[in-house]
């Protein structure tokens, strides 16, 4: 591991010591029954990487989480919990084509009242649309008329919600080949979400997504502006979700401009955060 060292086990040693910190423990309190308090002080320092089970062990004592899936954290209902959490599981799960049976089968859009739960239903119901290759053009009309609950033309996005929505319809744009209409949606997800004072992990993709679209436009100086602020983003929200294709795509991006020492370096940290 000592070739990830420079960067990598630096970056880890910052979420380890700051996730500490918040919780009020001392080096020798973290380490108690797990390892020495000198290993933990050599994490911290960044001169030293913990293994995959360390590192899994640490982040459980800090209620740091590291799971990998669509959305990071439940988009709630107000009609009802229930349903939410299980389609969350579902959506969480990677099962989309039982998630789409289940939000079809249910009853739950008669109980719907308000416009975030509207918004909410037909967010998941398009992401697992999409998820499983259906038609782009029920994917986008879902979204629309998601986005037609509370925004008007020229949106405006203003929480995470909404802020999801218009990065979708980004998504889907791309997808169709409409790169104007797409960079519109990616740039203005993006703006708003520099704004958005919502501290939730599912907003990580926003920026990954928009350094997507800027890398396939070989645009790569911007998509790096964007996605290394993105993945420190990530860091200061003390998670690792979504810091492996942040590290790939960087790495991609360093490569076609010719910096091979910074691409080689990143590629590394994508292995490194992929084991994790």
């Amino acid at each position: 591991m000592q070739n990830v060292l420079d960067e990598a086990t630096k970056r880890v040693g910052e979420l380890i010591k700051s996730s500490r910190k918040r919780k009020k423990l001392t080096q020798s309190e973290l380490a108690n029954g797990l390892c020495s308090q000198a290993i933990i002080s050599s994490i911290e320092s960044g001169c030293d990487m913990p293994n995959v089970f360390l590192f899994y062990k640490l982040c459980a004592r800090l209620d740091v989480p590291l799971t990998n899936s669509f959305l990071k954290q439940i988009l709630d209902f107000e009609a009802s919990s229930n349903f939410a959490e299980h389609v969350f599981q579902l959506c969480k799960n990677h099962k989309y084509t039982e998630m789409i049976e289940y939000m079809e089968s249910s009853k739950i859009l008669d109980q719907l009242e308000s416009n975030r739960d509207f918004q909410t239903y037909y967010y998941y119901y398009a992401c697992a649309l999409y998820q499983t290759k259906g038609n782009l053009l029920e994917v986008e009309r879902y979204l629309k008329i998601a986005i037609a609950c509370t925004l008007k033309k020229p949106y405006q996005p203003k929480n995470q919600i909404e802020i999801l929505l218009i990065n979708s319809l980004g998504v889907v744009n791309l997808d169709f080949g409409f790169f104007e209409k797409s960079f519109d949606y990616f740039d203005t997800a993006y703006n708003a979400f520099l704004k958005c004072q919502e501290n939730t992990e599912n907003l990580n993709v926003i920026s990954y997504q928009y350094g997507v679209f800027l890398y396939k436009q070989e645009r790569y100086i911007e998509s790096l502006s964007v996605l290394l602020k993105g993945f420190d983003d990530v860091i200061k929200k003390e998670t690792f979700f979504m810091l492996a294709e942040y590290s790939l795509l960087i790495s991609k991006c360093y490569k076609n401009i010719g910096n091979n020492l910074d691409a080689k370096k990143y590629y590394e940290k994508y292995g490194a955060f992929l084991d994790l």
